[in-house]
């Protein structure tokens, strides 16, 4: 009789210490299962899902599952999209130098400390993430995913290397005008 209560009493506690998944915002966690099925744990904190990567901040990244995964890129190393570089740094375009699909191949390097992506640009140095196009500040990306709300992953004309192209975060609606300086007639 007294090892089944110990048995019992032993089950309690542990039940009793599991925190069960059942976390809500705000809530301290040490994984996903500690948290509730619609919120993930990010910091040690139940937070919601992601949709987009700019809601998981600098240096992540949001899963299909909608969990925000650190980036693990370092400076120097090759990457597709902002969210491959760690934290403090950005991917950005190497010059005119293309892959064998005629893309440009970027890098991640340390963010400049200038305009951030969407602001208006004339030159690459005016923008946080090296990359300036059709007037704006352009984050790089792999998928829509990849950008903030309100703009889309596109293809976008290289103006450094003659049909070249690459992925960038751009309005999803409206117009986009910029001026195209005329050098002859």
């Amino acid at each position: 009789m007294l090892r089944g209560s110990r048995w019992w009493l032993m089950m309690l506690v542990a039940l009793a210490g599991c925190p069960g998944g059942g976390g809500g915002i705000g809530d301290s966690c040490g994984g996903n299962d500690d948290c509730d099925e619609t919120l993930q744990c990010l910091n040690s904190r139940c937070v919601p899902r992601c949709q987009r990567a700019p809601e998981c901040g600098d240096g992540f990244s949001c899963d299909d599952r909608g969990n925000c995964q650190p980036a693990s890129r370092q400076a120097g190393e090759p990457c597709e999209s902002e969210v491959d570089c760690a934290a403090g740094l950005s991917c950005q375009i190497d010059g005119a130098e293309t892959d064998s699909n005629n893309r440009l191949l970027s890098h991640c390097a340390a963010e400049n400390s200038t305009h951030p992506a969407g602001a208006a640009c004339v030159d690459n140095r005016d923008c946080r993430n090296g990359t300036c196009a059709l007037g704006h500040c352009v984050d790089l990306c792999r998928q829509t995913r990849d950008c903030g709300a309100g703009t889309s992953c596109v293809d976008i004309p290289s103006e450094l290397a003659s049909n070249a192209l690459f992925a960038g975060c751009l309005p999803t609606q409206g117009v986009l005008t910029w001026s195209i300086p005329v050098s002859s007639p």
